[in-house]
């Protein structure tokens, strides 16, 4: 029979195109109300009724419909407890209850040969029920050939909606059982033959179940374990990643029990306790062959919802979207939905979901404001919620920066799917730059490349560069030296340099221009120009028009500017006081700020001139910040420190509170993938996700960490386990230390593996070993130092850059090869050994000049060789030079020399191959076809160069004969057809 494997998202687009439903583009708040709820809303319950929503689960129908079961409990909740099956044909728009089971808790669904299954627990048993409609109706377990599977005395069932897998001819899913008496769980697995019946018990088998221990974590702290995940692990064994909980602290785990066979796990809690942010909550792991990656949705913890005073696995304020490659290493890839204003009674929780296409759907107990009175507590929740995250693997965060002027510093926040705003960090990264601290930071912009600028409103202010993760590049301008004025806002134009604007302070009210490329600042618009003035002009934007915006708040006008020369071409609008002003890309208009005595009004304007106020009550302050994201606008509030959202003309919410006198406000570049920077200013452990951007520490091939401008002294990273990344990259003239008691392995999942150290002399005195070939750059005075082992391990490592990398310790080459340039010097302390059992490969860069007397200094000295180098790889040069390597192991320098003189072919000897190269290129008057035959370097074939050949010759035997008919005077023929007359061997 023919097999075919078949894409699950091409089938699952067919599906959609056959519905007509389109997954993208869908709604993810609900208006209940007059609150705006994270989702769609399922199912909702008023917390007066006194019972509450658990256990969503959902799953993809044969059709292409939804559904969604969840159970209720709760002191008035009907009894014995129901699971109601809502069904959704719209691609989970909108949603239908249509049957309800009764006596049945902590279920999943499962689609298997076309029908639906719940599998869950009724009293202290476990069940499984089953639909062959599509979830309207269902099977009644009443004994066990019907779905009564098991029932222990005086144990009960622990399960919930977690996963069923096949793997190894068979379905499997985890459960637990607790009894009675005993503290914690036994946690194992359970499973089926595929084709078998799922309603007859004796189908299935029962693993050994493993009760925990609290001494597997230090301090007692391994409190209980429920709720694990069947999944098949990279090397393609069976596993069950099982939720654990810890009674106090932020460093959250998760377990890793091992599948053995059907009858069959074992734990060992001195290698399978892993770290897992959210890993005191249930989680639902998933492996998606697309990306080749493990997928989940956590309630992880950060600095901004941590709460030390309760437990971690009460923190369920935030779901964030993450990713393994190993299931060991997770990694936060966006937050899906948050709200920090009410730990106690906002909860988004137990989510179950599936891959939809390229979206992923999820269900979710979510407790949440009902206009109602709300939840009865975060646990408790009133509604069931439905989630769609769209092109997951290409999915990127969407996050502003603001400058928050008055507190000195530049906020990161993300927006979600609630109205507030999620913080995440503060966007720069120390708290220093080039000197001198962030000094009322107020303008902001990016380039097309994702680099931030940042303007400080203050007498001496200055421009400052930062990558997108919020390291500081360098200082653009400086007040008083580049430009008068204090620097007010930011815009970056269409000939791709920075424009500025200046106002308050001395010689001020101008426009400037700075190149970006060469640092150069100009005047662009003076304080008088042909036409009219500026006075404090504020926001300043370009059009699609490629013309320049002023918002020129003492003259109560917009004005317009020509983009390329400055000249003044009239006021767009005019208005009192403008201050805010940006281009919305989306609706091609311009939206600005204006303010008068007793409000700031929002305006929208058409480049044709017409405007029309979008908001006017008077319940805010001056707005200098305003951006577009996604096509809602949002401004800042200086006076009252808020970033609003405009929901409609007149109605505005609030994103953010608490800041101090914001200023400007723009849309960030997400980091940049698989690269996690270094955020503690002092010393700290690489393990604490919290030492990274994002809350995620590099960890995995995928990874390289970025050690940047966050410190600002000497500070030693502590390697407190061994880690593998893809890369190490350093900028700081202060030094970074990477030591402890770990180790580093580079290796690349894909491509070559690096080191790029940028700027300042750090060390690296934990062991290094190469998994992958790699590339290490030393930028200009760059040093990095290797004060433990680093081991090639049989890989290829390409040096390159004019720094230097010194050895201080072991250096071992295992078979692999040591790439140079010449421009950045392997160096070799004193107190180093060296093991060359290996290859050295110089490889200068194009165009280096290889002639006659070059020299490349390689080393800088070994002090002690165990072992030379197998072969030494060197460029090719013209036959007649060669390389002297007799110094390379004495002081690292090698040498171009001349070679055997007329041994244009190569061969190793002077003979009839040369004379034939000379002959077959004669040509006096223009430059060889073949550099070979102008041994003499002239540029031109002559008689000079038959002199070098005659007077080397060394062939044992004469030519016999030699074509003479070559362009040139008879005295040659002469001297060639004496030479084979009379022979003249020269030794």
């Amino acid at each position: 029979m023919l097999q075919v494997s078949v894409d699950r998202r091409m089938v699952q687009g067919i599906i959609l195109a056959l519905t007509g439903f389109s997954a993208t583009g869908q709604a993810q708040i609900t208006e209940f109300n007059g609150v705006e709820v994270p989702g769609i809303v399922v199912a909702h319950i008023a917390a007066s009724n006194d019972y509450k929503y658990n256990s969503p689960s959902i799953a993809i129908l044969p059709d292409g419909s939804y559904v969604i079961s969840n159970d209720v409990t709760g002191n008035n909740a009907p009894s014995p407890s129901p699971t109601y099956i809502h069904r959704s044909t719209d691609q989970g728009q909108t949603w239908t209850q249509i049957s309800s089971v009764s006596n049945l808790i902590w279920a999943n669904l499962y689609v298997y040969n076309n029908d639906l299954y719940l599998m869950g627990r009724n009293g202290s048993g476990f069940v499984v029920r089953k639909s062959t409609d599509n979830g309207y109706t269902w099977t009644n377990p009443t004994s066990s050939t019907t779905g009564l599977i098991a029932n222990v005395p005086g144990s009960t069932y622990h399960t919930a909606p977690v996963n069923v897998v096949e793997y190894n001819g068979r379905l499997w899913r985890s459960i637990e059982t607790r009894a009675s008496g005993v503290d914690g769980s036994s946690a194992g697995v359970m499973s089926i033959p595929i084709g078998a019946d799922l309603l007859n018990a004796s189908n299935w088998t029962f693993s050994n179940r493993i009760l925990n221990q609290e001494s597997w974590l230090p301090g007692n702290d391994f409190d209980d374990w429920i709720e694990g995940n069947v999944v098949v692990d990279r090397e393609g064994d069976l596993v069950n990643i099982i939720r654990v909980n810890v009674p106090r602290g932020d460093d959250e785990v998760a377990a890793i029990i091992r599948v053995n066979n059907p009858g069959t796990v074992t734990f060992d809690p001195s290698s399978d306790i892993i770290d897992f942010n959210g890993g005191a909550k249930k989680f639902d792991i998933q492996y998606d062959p697309a990306t080749d990656r493990y997928w989940s949705f956590a309630n992880i913890i950060t600095p901004y919802n941590e709460d030390i005073t309760v437990l971690p696995s009460s923190h369920r304020d935030i779901v964030a979207l993450v990713q393994s490659r190993d299931m060991r290493n997770w990694d936060v890839e966006k937050i899906v939905v948050q709200d920090l204003s009410d730990m106690d009674n906002i909860g988004f929780q137990y989510w179950d979901w599936e891959f939809d296409g390229d979206d992923m759907i999820a269900a979710s107990r979510t407790a949440y404001p009902d206009g109602l009175g709300g939840a009865i507590r975060f646990h408790d929740a009133n509604f069931i919620t439905f989630h769609r995250v769209e092109d997951y693997a290409t999915t990127r965060p969407t996050q502003a920066l603001v400058a928050d002027t008055d507190n000195n510093r530049v906020m990161r926040y993300e927006l979600t799917g609630t109205d507030l705003w999620m913080p995440v960090a503060k966007f720069e990264l120390g708290n220093t730059f080039a000197g001198a601290a962030l000094t009322k930071p107020t303008g902001l912009t990016k380039d097309s490349a994702g680099i931030v600028y940042i303007s400080e409103q203050a007498d001496g202010g200055r421009v400052l560069a930062f990558d997108s993760s919020g390291n500081f590049l360098d200082v653009i301008a400086t007040g008083g030296i580049d430009f008068t004025g204090r620097p007010e806002a930011l815009t970056v134009g269409p000939d791709g340099n920075l424009y500025m604007s200046v106002a308050f302070g001395a010689n001020s009210d101008k426009v400037y221009k700075i190149d970006l490329e060469t640092g150069n600042v100009t005047l662009f618009i003076d304080t008088t120009f042909p036409g009219g003035t500026l006075s404090d002009p504020r926001a300043i934007a370009f059009g699609d028009d490629g013309h320049l915006y002023v918002a020129d708040r003492n003259n109560d006008a917009v004005r317009r500017f020509d983009g390329a020369t400055g000249a003044y071409l009239g006021d767009l609008f005019n208005t009192e006081s403008p201050e805010g002003l940006t281009w919305d890309e989306l609706n091609n208009r311009l939206i600005a700020s204006g303010r008068n005595i007793l409000d700031t009004d929002l305006f929208e304007a058409q480049v044709t001139g017409s405007s029309s106020i979008i908001y006017d009550p008077a319940d805010i302050g001056r707005a200098l910040g305003i951006v577009v994201i996604d096509g809602e606008t949002y401004w800042t509030d200086w006076d009252n420190g808020r970033v609003y959202r405009l929901k409609d003309t007149d109605v505005k919410s609030t994103s953010v509170s608490g800041l101090n006198r914001p200023g400007h406000i723009i849309q960030a570049d997400p980091m940049p993938v698989g690269e996690r920077s270094w955020t503690k200013t002092s010393v700290g452990y690489w393990s604490d996700w919290d030492n990274w951007t994002y809350w995620s520490r590099p960890d995995t091939s995928d990874e390289v960490a970025f050690f940047g401008s966050a410190i600002g002294n000497a500070v030693t990273v502590v390697v407190d386990n061994d880690y593998t990344v893809k890369g190490l990259r350093f900028r700081n003239t202060n030094r970074y230390t990477l030591g402890g008691t770990g180790s580093i392995t580079l290796q690349a999942y894909s491509g070559r593996a690096l080191i790029d150290t940028q700027l300042g002399d750090h060390e690296i005195t934990v062991p290094l070993t190469l998994q992958s070939d790699a590339d290490a750059a030393t930028h200009s005075s760059a040093v990095l130092r290797f004060k433990n082992t680093l081991d090639l391990n049989g890989h290829e490592f390409v040096v390159t850059g004019t720094g230097r990398i010194w050895v201080h310790n072991s250096f071992s080459m295992n078979g692999g090869t040591l790439v140079l340039d010449g421009l950045a010097p392997f160096s070799f302390a004193d107190t180093s050994s060296a093991t060359l059992d290996g290859y050295l490969e110089f490889r200068p860069a194009p165009g280096t000049d290889l002639s006659l007397g070059a020299a490349f200094d390689l080393f800088n000295g070994i002090a002690y060789v165990l072992d030379p180098f197998d072969d030494i790889i060197l460029p090719e040069l013209l036959p007649w030079l060669a390389w002297d390597t007799t110094s390379l192991m004495v002081n690292g320098i090698i040498t171009v020399v001349e070679g055997l003189t007329g041994d244009l072919d190569g061969d190793g000897f002077v003979g009839i191959g040369d004379l034939n190269i000379v002959l077959g290129n004669w040509n006096a008057n223009t430059p060889p076809a073949d550099p070979r035959a102008d041994p003499s370097g002239d540029g031109f074939v002559g008689i000079q160069d038959l002199n070098i050949i005659l007077g080397n010759w060394n062939a044992g035997t004469p030519p016999i004969e030699i074509n003479a008919n070559i362009p040139e005077p008879g005295s040659l023929i002469l001297l060639i057809t004496g030479l084979i007359a009379g022979y003249r061997r020269v030794v």
